[in-house]
């Protein structure tokens, strides 16, 4: 099976953003918890991709959407859909947040862990965001409401707990860094085998 170009260099770019993370482990700048800063950081980043997307999304199906019985299809309701979006994305960037309380708290990180945490992070913008650019305005018409909204759960939320649950089960971060890439290659694959092939409904202009 031949890979389009635009999805191999997507996937290279997820690669160097995790590489790096997996470099500053071996050299010894990130700890469990530096590491746990930086995947909540990357969290708030694939909510804020996944924000565009839905706000550069050009038509919506809302029989489709399983919110549609909350709206009023007679009107324009995107200002209404985009609300349930922006909120969504929230609550599962606080619901992050707690968790890694729980875990700060139980160790004091000095400024210069989140510096580098926020540094590193830089990584995982600029790889998202190519996604975002090569990958979405291709793939849009094959996006729906529902796979848009579920997006963070499907890919980062599952990431996230599995690491979390490794973490609380003492498995070596290097152990959790190399799960964490492999499960976002296929979680990458996955998406853009599904969004590239699927043939999508036509739209209910909005």
């Amino acid at each position: 099976m031949i890979i389009p170009r635009r999805i191999t260099i997507s996937l290279i770019a997820l690669l160097v953003a995790n590489s790096i993370i997996l470099l500053a482990l071996l050299l010894g700048f990130f700890s469990e918890k530096e590491l746990f800063i930086t995947f909540t950081i990357e969290g708030a980043i694939i909510c804020f991709y996944n924000y565009l997307k839905i706000t550069s999304k050009k038509s919506f199906n809302l029989d489709r959407f399983f919110l549609s019985s909350l709206l009023n299809k007679e009107k324009d309701d995107r200002k209404n859909v985009i609300s349930f979006f922006q909120l969504n994305y929230i609550v599962f960037i606080m619901a992050n947040l707690t968790l890694l309380m729980m875990i700060i708290f139980a160790e004091e990180i000095d400024f210069q862990s989140y510096f580098y945490a926020s540094l590193l992070s830089l990584s995982f913008l600029i790889s998202h965001g190519m996604s975002f650019k090569l990958n979405f305005f291709i793939e849009e018409r094959n996006t729906t409401l529902n796979s848009l909204f579920f997006a963070p759960y499907k890919r980062f939320g599952v990431i996230i707990l599995a690491l979390y649950a490794g973490f609380l089960f003492g498995s070596p971060a290097m152990l959790l860094v190399s799960a964490k890439i492999l499960l976002d290659v296929f979680f990458h694959l996955w998406e853009r085998r599904n969004f590239g092939k699927k043939q999508s409904a036509p739209e209910q202009m909005m």
